[in-house]
């Protein structure tokens, strides 16, 4: 499937309703990722948003929960500093994407100082905020760009 019908696939919010309400059913996670009311502003981060993962069958563990939460008011003042309309795109066209970005995930540069927590579980986290500036990433977008062929979808 090409790119574009795997979005309008993805995208489609009645067929992944149907499927979630279907034994065996394998619904995609919109609307239920991009949606979700968590009750967090924009530049804040609460539990709810740190589970959101899971809805994109990236589980997390207790150690990464708590590993999230302590780097939390670091990743909100990451956030605040990204204006929510500025792409990615722009920011790197103007020279300033690094330092925003490395705001955002620089908490991974240190090993072991976010345990539990790799780029694809915090990537999940930050995008809902700021989905015009962090993209998702995970084996399937790496293997769009480095060719490999991904595993298969998983049923959970």
């Amino acid at each position: 499937m090409d790119a574009e019908a795997w979005i309008h696939v993805y995208f489609d919010e009645d067929a992944n309703r149907t499927k979630a309400a279907t034994k065996g059913g394998k619904p995609f996670a919109y609307p239920a990722y991009d949606r979700l009311v968590t009750g967090s502003g924009p530049d804040e981060l609460n539990d709810g948003d740190l589970l959101a993962p899971l809805l994109l069958n990236a589980p997390l563990t207790i150690t990464a929960v708590y590993s999230l939460q302590a780097v939390c008011r670091t990743l909100e003042r990451g956030l605040a500093a990204v204006p929510p309309d500025l792409t990615l795109e722009v920011a790197v066209t103007e020279g300033r994407h690094r330092p925003l970005l490395e705001d955002l995930i620089g908490v991974l540069d240190i090993p072991g100082a976010v345990p539990g927590v790799q780029l694809t579980t915090l990537t999940k986290v930050l995008h809902r905020k700021r989905p015009l500036f962090v993209p998702l990433f995970d084996k399937r977008v790496k293997a769009h760009y480095y060719g490999q062929k991904p595993e298969p979808r998983s049923t959970v």
